[in-house]
């Protein structure tokens, strides 16, 4: 949960970040800026009720490296 943690506190401070950025932020080859990135996504998601403009970054995740950002992946990509 550490990982989770110190993701969510770097989403705080990225809520400003444009759709462009939080793609650059899921692609980065840092894991907490790609948890961080699909965070702030999940929280804009619950807010609109629409996965739409995340929902192929967040499929693309679906196959990370780290295993956080798979399940962070499936839980937006689920709520599509």
């Amino acid at each position: 949960m550490e990982a989770l943690d110190a993701a969510d506190e770097l989403a705080q401070a990225c809520q400003g970040a444009n759709d462009a950025e939080l793609e650059q932020m899921a692609g980065s080859s840092k894991v907490l800026e790609r948890l961080a990135a699909l965070r702030v996504m999940q929280s804009r998601t619950q807010l609109s009720g629409r996965v739409g403009p995340y929902f192929d970054v967040a499929r693309r995740l679906i196959k990370d490296a780290d295993n956080n950002c798979r399940w962070q992946a499936l839980i937006l990509v689920g709520e599509g």
